[in-house]
Parts: C-alpha cells; sequence; structure tokens
C-alpha cells in the first residue's frame, strides 16, 4: 500500500466542513448526541446576548459609551458565548481522535485475527463491532456507522471515504485501503495489512522515545532555578 500520509483526510484548511461533519468527527455520532450539542450551543449563545444587552443598557445609563473599557466589557459575555462552543467542540474532536489513534494498531491486529479465520467483510465487521462495544471503545460506533452507510449507500467507495473523514488522522487511510478490497482474505492483502500494522506501532514507540528522552531536560529546568539556589542558601547561611 501507498504511504499517503502527506494526503490525510483532515483537510480543514482547503474546504469547509458541515456542522454535522464537524459533530462527527468529536464522536457524536448519534442524532441525539447532535442535537443535545446543539441545545447547548445556542443555550449558551442566547445567554451571552441576553447579559451583553444588560451590560450594554447599564453602559448606556451610566454614559460610559465614550469609553472602550466598559464597551469591551459589556460584548464579553457575547463573545464567550459565541466561541465557547467551538472551543468546546475542537477540544472533544482532539481527544477523540487520540483515542481512536491509541486503539488503531489493536483494531488492525483484531481485524488480522478474524479474516486469517476465514471470515467474509462483513461478518468481520459485526465480530469486530460485537467485540470493541464490550470493551468500549470508540472504533466500535465507527464500524457500527461504516456498516450501516455500506447497506443503505449506492457507492461503497463512499462509506469508506466517510468513515476515514469522520476518524480525521493519515493513518487511518492504511485501514480504508485495505478494507474497500471484497476479497480481503487474500494472504499478500493480509500481509500488506500487517506490515502497515507494524510500520504505525514503530512510528509510535519512536515518537514516545523522542518524548521521554525530553523530559530530562524539562525536568532540569526546576532544578535549576529552585533546587540549586535554594541548596546554596543553605551551604552559605
Amino acid at each position: 500500500m501507498k504511504n499517503k500520509s502527506e494526503d490525510g483526510p483532515d483537510k480543514e484548511g482547503k474546504q469547509k466542513k458541515s456542522l454535522s461533519m464537524q459533530l462527527e468527527e468529536a464522536g457524536l455520532l448519534k442524532p441525539s448526541q447532535k442535537t443535545r450539542f446543539i441545545l447547548i450551543a445556542v443555550t449558551l449563545a442566547c445567554c451571552g446576548f441576553f447579559f451583553s444587552a444588560i451590560n450594554l443598557v447599564s453602559v448606556i445609563e451610566n454614559n460610559q459609551l465614550s469609553s472602550l473599557f466598559p464597551l469591551f466589557k459589556a460584548f464579553i459575555p457575547l463573545i464567550l458565548g459565541f466561541y465557547l462552543p467551538r472551543i468546546l467542540l475542537s477540544m472533544k474532536r482532539n481527544k477523540y481522535r487520540r483515542k481512536l489513534l491509541s486503539e488503531f494498531t489493536d483494531v488492525m491486529t483484531l481485524l488480522l485475527i478474524f479474516l486469517r479465520y476465514g471470515l467474509t467483510m462483513h461478518q468481520t465487521m459485526n465480530q469486530m463491532i460485537h467485540l470493541l462495544k464490550s470493551y468500549r471503545y470508540a472504533f466500535a460506533d465507527q464500524f457500527e456507522r461504516t456498516l450501516f452507510e455500506l447497506n443503505a449507500l449506492p457507492v461503497r467507495e463512499q462509506a469508506w471515504k466517510n468513515f476515514a473523514d469522520r476518524c480525521g488522522f493519515p493513518e487511518i487511510l492504511y485501514l480504508t485501503d485495505f478494507m474497500r478490497h471484497e476479497n480481503a482474505y487474500d494472504r499478500s492483502l493480509l500481509e500488506s495489512l500487517e506490515r502497515s500494522r507494524d510500520f504505525i506501532q514503530k512510528k509510535r514507540f519512536s515518537v514516545v522515545e523522542e518524548m521521554a528522552k525530553k523530559v530530562s531536560i524539562y525536568l532540569a529546568i526546576p532544578l535549576i532555578l529552585f533546587m540549586i539556589p535554594a541548596l546554596l542558601l543553605v551551604l552559605t547561611g
């Protein structure tokens, strides 16, 4: 398989995504979850508008329109009510993607196990959904949604494209390229998927090793700033 890490599904800078897609990228796949978040966002916006209106009336009554600070203070609730839902959605999306990425190699290993037993792709997905749900993996909802789209959409490729867009990290293309094949139990395809899984594992381990090497640097900063001066003070005192 080709390495498509540079052409990942996350192209937020190139095309504007719909609100529904943004909510699905944050793991809000069910209509009830989307409705709940939209209600919260609308409530925050209305509250921000209400409190800003009250503050603006107070500024007008006190004849403070010529001063910038009271005007800015009056519009703070409106700004928070408008941007806070976006900030929360962005944080939830990033957290959801980290969770999917942490589960990714386990999902690929599970997929290889089921396919080597001779199950079809449809049977494999049903078994994976059942097993992943029991361990509360985020991929369970993603596979369940994709299985529904495979049966509902006229073009199967669109279902896998939606799956990659919802997951939102480049490594997912290794899996979607493999899952598009009807004869996924072919030996060469299984070996290719296994190589991709090993590559992703090594990449994750290298990132962790780099972070571990930087720990000593981060520990040295408080040591130099606090412990050494205190030690010198005790020795010279």
